[in-house]
């Protein structure tokens, strides 16, 4: 048999639960049976936002990675890295050594897409919660990757006699 079980801790730690059941006999008495269920509470992971400037091809690209705390407790070494899913990194890896409750931080990142089309970003959060427990969250979006255009601008501009010879004094 499985029950649904959803509640709310107002701090996270070790709990021990009692699961009751109510049943009756053969002889219909009601019987009842109590048993300890420990768990332990966990905070939520950090909210994870990834922001892509224009990519394109061979062209180096900055993912901003917004992170907030949605717990009432700080959490501590929050490390974001990179995945190469998307190219090769260039700032791979950033750290954070406290975000506190409620607070919202912004670490940048960059890579070198390697290949055009619609492609994966991906960041692997790491922390450490409240109850002092490591834990990762991966986050990934969907990014347009413009294809390498060589962009070099020329102009021609008409140079009077006159002006030349100003210009090579």
């Amino acid at each position: 048999m499985t029950v649904p079980l959803a509640a709310s801790f107002a701090e996270a730690g070790p709990r021990v639960l009692t699961l009751s059941v109510v049943g009756t006999d053969a002889n219909d008495r009601t019987v009842r049976v109590d048993r300890p269920v420990p768990v332990v509470v966990e905070s939520a992971p950090p909210l994870v936002e990834l922001a892509v400037a224009e990519a394109a091809v061979e062209s180096e690209s900055r993912l901003a990675v917004s992170l907030s705390n949605p717990t009432t407790a700080p959490m501590r070494n929050l490390v974001v890295a990179v995945n190469e899913s998307l190219g090769q990194a260039v700032e791979s890896r950033r750290t954070l050594p406290t975000l506190a409750a409620g607070e919202t931080a912004t670490l940048n990142l960059s890579v070198v897409p390697d290949e055009p089309g619609v492609r994966t970003a991906s960041v692997d959060v790491t922390y450490t919660t409240a109850s002092g427990v490591a834990r990762t969250t991966t986050f990934a979006r969907s990014v347009a990757v413009d294809p390498f255009v060589d962009d070099v601008g020329l102009a021609v501009v008409p140079v009077r006699p006159d002006e030349a010879a100003d210009d090579a004094t």
